[in-house]
């Protein structure tokens, strides 16, 4: 039986006094009271040690706790926050696991307590639901086959001007091709951005966008913009996601995010010095910055070179044989059947096929995108 609740001194005690006479054993010890002979020799060894003071009871507290992260260990992932302020703890425990892989680092829920003993961790909004999203994700099978793209709005930086940096980045790997600040969301400026890329890079095979400048244009025959037009010449399929439904690119849009969480929060104070931010930005999101999707690697690991390259003259286009071709005059128009057809201004000297389909029904195209059809009887495209 074990010890008398109300006399556990004394009987510890009384235990001392009987083996100190060397009268009693410690079997006997024990069966007298009522503890196990393992016990007899700890409260003797603790009596040795302490004397009376010895029999007192301890607070039960473990030599070790086996969950508990190592101090050292604790002080690399604070650390590796203050480098990455902007990361939670799963990234961060990505990123320490491939620099030091022989370390064997906490879990990201231990990690996410140390952070938050430290006050270095921000609680995120609830989300808002009953939100019915329609429409498919810009999405491809195989890194190198798409590219999406769009403008960050507009940045005010420090001397008050705005910067629209323009991005373009790849769907599967996550990698960022470009985040170039300009001076508008002009087709120009963006040209030049994309004909870089496509050198360094190559062709893909589709881009996809919103519906916005330079890359759609509501006032033309299936939104062509003069930037649509420029890849249809270079055999590249233009994919925009239906108005009001950013999610559709949602990867592009989530980058976005970060982006300006890192790099105009605050702004630089110059176009120069934001463009700084937003190369230094690009170089830890490509290279640095683990990505959960991507299994904790890194884009610039799994990024795979697009298939084409960039020709040094932009193909014409081509149509069938028995398609009727027409050259789009300096104001967009075309001279069909003695009539002048308004085709789109975004084709200004580009040559369109129309091909019968029924009487009297024609099928306007630009190379293979269909752009309306026309019908000599009301002589209107629909």
């Amino acid at each position: 039986m074990p010890w008398k609740e109300t006399t556990k001194m004394t009987e510890r005690a009384r235990l001392i006094e009987k083996w100190n006479s060397k009268l009693y054993s410690v079997s006997e010890l024990a069966e007298e009271f009522g503890v196990s002979r393992p016990t007899v020799y700890q409260w003797i060894e603790r009596y040795r040690r302490g004397g009376d003071k010895g029999l007192i009871d301890r607070p039960s507290v473990p030599k070790s706790c086996p969950h508990k992260t190592d101090k050292e260990i604790a002080e690399q992932i604070v650390q590796a926050k203050m480098q990455h302020l902007g990361w939670g703890p799963a990234k961060l425990i990505d990123l320490l696991r491939a620099v030091k892989p022989d370390v064997e680092w906490p879990s990201a829920t231990a990690a996410g307590r140390i952070l938050e003993e430290r006050g270095l961790v921000k609680k995120r909004r609830a989300r808002r639901t009953g939100v019915i999203r329609h429409g498919q994700q810009l999405e491809a099978s195989e890194s190198g086959q798409m590219m999406t793209a769009d403008h960050k709005g507009q940045i005010r930086m420090g001397n008050g001007k705005y910067c629209y940096p323009v991005t373009i980045n790849e769907p599967v790997s996550r990698y960022i091709y470009a985040i170039d600040g300009k001076d508008s969301t002009s087709y120009e400026h963006a040209r030049s951005t994309f004909e870089r890329v496509f050198r360094e890079y190559g062709i893909p095979y589709f881009i996809g966008t919103d519906n916005g400048s330079p890359f759609c244009c509501s006032r033309a025959l299936a939104g062509l913009s003069r930037m649509a037009v420029w890849w249809i010449k270079l055999r590249i399929m233009p994919l925009t996601i239906h108005k009001g439904c950013p999610w559709e690119n949602g990867i592009h849009e989530r980058m976005h995010r970060t982006l300006k969480e890192a790099t105009a929060r605050p702004p630089g104070l110059n176009k120069q010095q934001q463009q700084q931010r937003f190369a230094a930005f690009r170089y830890e999101f490509n290279h640095v910055r683990p990505h959960a999707s991507l299994g904790g690697r890194t884009p610039a690991s799994m990024l795979q070179p697009c298939k084409r390259s960039y020709p040094e003259r932009v193909p014409s286009v081509e149509y069938p044989l028995h398609y009727e071709t027409r050259s789009v005059r300096s104001k967009g128009s075309i001279r069909w059947k003695g009539d002048t057809l308004f085709v789109s201004q975004s084709l200004i000297n580009e040559r369109v096929g129309l091909v019968e389909i029924d009487d009297g029904v024609w099928s306007l195209y630009f190379s293979n995108i269909e752009l309306g059809r026309w019908d000599e009887r009301t002589k209107s495209i629909s």
